[in-house]
């Protein structure tokens, strides 16, 4: 028929039926993606519609891969129906893995948590002292577990066919391995995208590869007349080129369409030349082949025998590929027809080994067609026998059988089938099944109010731990929107619709729905007091003693009630509350707080307020104890049993992290965090306000100040979280030279600190708000809000209260407003704000005071003020604060003590060596600064930066600014400090170009 060839690209053929075709129009992707993955590790996304060839790229790809490497391929298809076990793919793509081993290789403990879908791993796996027995499964232990059998046979290919069928829980598996594949380890994913909903992506959630993994994403599109035409000429013969454009225009470009015409009619001439002896004419009018993938099927099932056609009748039925005593029982005839007509089947290439002893279709069109064609009645036999057969499991699939039963039509059965299946695979911690079904059980009419409610509460359940928050509260106001919920329902439905907005998006409007839940839920006391506990975080409109007053209610509803989750969540709160007050007793009592409780929801409520009283720990300036919180939060959640939980500790251990001045990579290591749990609002919001803090101290206030809207106009209505974007936003346009508007920025978050007595809250508020009033004239106003934060102060020590970020705050504001009346007491502000923050530990608000202390005493002692300067500045160097750093030489006259003295012959040469000026220049350069943001940090005209930035550019021979950052790297910063983001700032212009000769260029407090 046609002849092997060699491209040039080792293009191999495959057989396809009885003829082997070439793959033609996919050179490109072909080289992409064999590229992609040589260079492991890699992750690819293959993505076309059904028959357009996705299975076949990656089979020629993987097959050269191998060829000339060691690399192993491992391969797990989706199945259309989604079935209990969870993870099925994974799974499939993993069995047999332990021949790929050396046969003495053991595998990491991590490897367990896939021993109970994969029991040939369990006697692979290195013993763990303390080895639970039958441990649940959970999302990030099976993460772990694959990436540590991966990583063992590795260098290997996982290869997951037809992602579009995935389920959620599988998706997030994938998404979190995509994240952080093994080093030795390639991932490939082929799905449909006209198979997924609009607002879904193909992994969950939305997937940026990480920077150190290669890879690509490729689409395949329907080839072109002249792709269909050489594919005509290869298989049947140059002659035949002319059905090219016939072919074509029937198949519209669909490889596997032309490929099975192509079979039908290469069968055909076959028979022709049989009968005749001599070559007939292959013409798509004169051969008897379908137009379609249908009717091709349909051609190869009228040879089949009776056993053979019930057998694919069966296969078709079933939909999961299926082992043999499964097709043939569910065909209802005898084993030995079974097995022929099976062997006929798979003879007439209508089924094919998908693995090893599971039979199915080759293409789900194939599978489809062959569906339709069977008869209502032959098709209602079938699925009631397959109903039967898989009810008699030893571990019955529910799922299956919920979708048989539906098959049948008995509307009511099916009901009671999908509410099994559901709470299977809850239990099984598959929540992609489960919320599937629970919707489907929602979708029917007439369902039994009962039924109705426990399907909407356990949907209502998966939503709240999921971290997919829009998706989330758009099953949360479905539910909500259906009028035949039960009011306590309804209730449970609200309360944690009112917990994604508030906890997972800072969303202020979700207390005004946990008030509705609350008035819902109050004859039912057990559900209305967590509703309660929860009013506890509004801050925004409540007094602390209404807070209280919430919690006191809760307490009275459940007097006389044994009900220790509900008292646990009181506790939680009131501690919470204390802890936001600086109250000892918090930390003493969280230390005593059960950490094994056998109770869910008691265990659920330590870890709420462990991390509550952490947070709290933050924002009062005791980091070190927040830091041991926090990090029982994340080992206490570390089973995935609350991801959204668990984000927010990690994200407030990376925030402290920042804060005890660790900076370098820190944006990376955020981007992580927003890459894994894209639609955890808050984690966004801590980098947008750690990011916009670091963008300030290079001077790239344009970036910074995108930064800070952002996270100013999220927290809309949540008081700390407004206070730290408006003394953000209000950094930046002070140092822009704006202080009249940063006064009017921090107005609206000081009316809000005072009315809610935040005052124990460090937020970088009243520094920032002291230097734009005092900048600006509104000095008697910002004295009135200092002095009311003093006496807040002072009550607080009275009462042996700690809270020394918010003390340090309080100095600086007060140094701030007397430094031009009275600058010695200023300083002592300034000093005593500088002793606090150093002995929290936060290095860059410890410099900013020693910055300040330095301007305060510059007339009175200069030499002291030029040495804390240059130490100052050597603190900002460290961080990589380049912009504070070149304000301090400056106002030190650009020599500090122990420098040498200036030539008195004129400037020094450098030759081919950058000079320090041509250093910061460089430094500026590397992290995307305009030439005006250069000059505003260096206090310098754009046109000398100009003629900086040229010079420097020469010396490290490039020609580009974007290759400064490379060249700097090797070259001048052994110190990593500076690697900033590569998006560039906005245009600076943006920025008011006027500077404030009264106030300093300043950053926002860390917090």
């Amino acid at each position: 028929m046609s002849r092997e060839r060699d491209t040039a690209h080792d293009v191999a053929s495959t057989a396809v039926g009885d003829l082997p075709f070439a793959m033609v129009g996919r050179e490109w992707e072909f080289r992409v993606l064999v590229d992609a993955l040589r260079r492991l590790p890699a992750v690819v996304l293959v993505e076309g519609e059904a028959g357009c060839g996705k299975t076949r790229l990656v089979h020629e790809a993987t097959h050269a891969l191998t060829g000339d490497t060691d690399t192993k391929v491992l391969v797990g298809p989706c199945s259309p129906l989604r079935e209990p076990p969870p993870y099925e793919p994974i799974v499939r793509g993993l069995r047999g893995v332990t021949k790929l081993l050396a046969q003495s290789a053991l595998l990491p403990p991590e490897a367990e948590a896939l021993s109970s879908f994969l029991p040939e791993l369990d006697s692979r796996v290195q013993d763990r002292p303390g080895r639970p027995g039958h441990e649940q499964q959970r999302r990030d232990p099976l993460v772990e577990a694959v990436r540590v059998v991966l990583e063992a046979a590795g260098p290997a290919v996982l290869v997951v066919e037809d992602l579009h069928w995935a389920d959620e829980s599988t998706r997030e598996a994938l998404f979190l391995l995509a994240s952080n594949p093994p080093a030795n380890c390639g991932l490939v994913f082929t799905y449909r995208a006209e198979d997924l909903d609009a607002a879904t992506p193909v992994l969950g959630s939305p997937y940026r590869r990480p920077a150190a993994v290669a890879g690509a994403d490729i689409r395949l599109r329907p080839l072109s007349e002249h792709d269909v035409t050489q594919l005509v000429a290869e298989a049947l013969g140059p002659a035949a080129a002319q059905l090219g454009q016939e072919l074509f225009e029937r198949s519209a470009g669909l490889p596997l369409v032309v490929k099975e015409d192509l079979i039908t009619l290469a069968e055909q001439r076959r028979r022709t030349d049989r009968r005749t002896g001599a070559a007939a004419p292959v013409t798509l009018r004169d051969a008897e082949v379908p137009r379609s993938l249908q009717e091709s099927t349909f051609e190869r099932m009228n040879v089949l025998n009776a056993s053979a056609l019930a057998v694919v009748e069966a296969a078709a039925v079933l939909e999961t590929p299926s082992a043999q005593q499964l097709l043939t029982q569910v065909a209802g005839i005898p084993p030995d027809e079974g097995t022929r007509g099976l062997i006929d089947a798979l003879k007439a290439k209508l089924l094919c080994e998908v693995s090893p002893g599971r039979y199915g279709f080759r293409h789900v069109l194939a599978r489809q067609a062959v569906y339709k064609n069977t008869l209502g009645p032959v098709r209602a036999a079938l699925h009631g026998r397959a109903v039967q057969v898989l009810e008699a499991c030893d571990s019955p699939p529910l799922a299956q059988i919920a979708h048989h039963t539906r098959a049948l039509g008995d509307v009511q059965q099916w009901l009671h089938a999908a509410d099994a299946a559901a709470e299977q695979a809850i239990d099984l911690g598959d929540d992609g099944i489960a919320s599937d079904l629970l919707h489907e059980i929602l979708d029917q009419p007439n369902v039994d109010p009962q039924m109705r409610s426990k399907a909407a509460l356990a949907l209502s359940q998966i939503a709240h731990k999921a971290t997919n928050y829009a998706r989330s509260v758009e099953i949360s106001r479905q539910l909500l929107a259906d009028p035949r919920l039960p009011r306590l329902t309804r209730g449970r439905v609200r309360a944690t619709l009112a917990a994604l907005l508030t906890n997972q998006a800072g969303d202020a409007s979700g207390f005004k729905e946990l008030q509705r839940a609350i008035a819902e839920l109050m004859p039912w006391p057990r559900y209305a007091v967590p509703g309660m506990v929860g009013m506890v975080l509004d801050e925004y409109s409540q007094t602390p003693a209404q807070t209280i007053d919430w919690l006191d209610h809760a307490e009275a509803l459940l007097e006389g009630d044994d009900f220790p989750a509900g008292r646990a969540a009181i506790l939680s709160a009131r501690l919470a509350v204390r802890a936001r007050r600086g109250d000892n007793s918090a930390w003493t009592e969280a230390d005593e707080l059960p950490r094994d409780s056998t109770d869910p929801e008691v265990h659920r409520q330590t870890v709420i307020a462990l991390y509550h009283v952490g947070l709290a720990g933050i924002r009062s300036g005791l980091d070190e104890r927040a830091r041991h919180l926090l990090q029982e939060c994340v080992r206490l959640t570390e089973r995935g049993a609350n991801p959204s939980l668990e984000c927010s500790a990690r994200t407030q251990l990376l925030r402290l992290d920042w804060l005890a001045g660790h900076w370098t990579g820190v944006e990376e290591r955020f981007d992580e965090l927003v890459f894994q749990y894209p639609d955890m609002a808050m984690v966004g919001h801590v980098r947008d306000l750690v990011c916009g803090t670091m963008a300030a101290s290079r001077g790239q206030w344009a970036r910074a100040l995108e930064y800070f809207e952002a996270l100013a106009d999220c927290h809309r209505g949540n008081v700390t979280g407004e206070m730290e974007g408006a003394a953000a936003c209000a950094s930046v346009q002070l140092a822009s030279g704006d202080p009249g508007k940063a006064w009017e920025t921090v107005q609206p978050a000081l009316e809000a600190m005072r009315r809610v007595e935040a005052w124990p809250q460090s937020t970088g508020l009243l520094p920032i708000a002291a230097q734009a009033a005092a900048a600006c004239g509104e000095h008697q106003s910002a004295a009135q809000t200092i002095q009311a934060a003093f006496e807040a102060q002072e009550q607080r020590r009275s009462l042996r209260r700690q809270t020394p970020g918010a003390d340090a705050e309080v100095s600086m504001a007060q140094g701030h407003l007397l430094i031009e009346t009275d600058p010695q007491a200023a300083a002592t502000h300034f000093e005593q704000a500088r002793r606090t923050w150093q002995m929290i530990g936060r290095p860059y608000p410890t410099a900013r005071a020693m910055e300040a202390h330095a301007r305060a005493v510059a007339d009175a002692s200069p030499e002291i003020a030029q040495r804390e300067l240059a130490r100052a500045a050597d603190t900002f160097v460290r961080l990589g604060a380049t912009s504070d750093a070149a304000r301090c030489r400056r106002a030190a006259g650009g020599n500090t003590p122990g420098s040498a003295p200036p030539s008195t012959r004129g400037r020094r040469g450098y030759g081919e060596q950058l000079s320090p000026r041509e250093i910061e220049v460089a430094q500026l350069l590397a992290t995307g600064a305009s030439n005006k943001d250069i000059a505003q940090v260096l206090f310098l005209s754009v046109r000398t930066v100009e003629h900086h930035v040229a010079r420097t550019l020469k010396k490290l021979g490039v020609t580009e600014r974007n290759a400064v950052r490379d060249v700097l790297g090797r070259a001048y910063a052994p110190n990593p400090w500076w690697r900033p983001r590569s998006t560039p700032p906005r245009d600076s212009t943006k920025l008011t170009d006027r500077r404030s000769t009264t106030t300093s260029p300043a950053g926002t407090a860390p917090e």
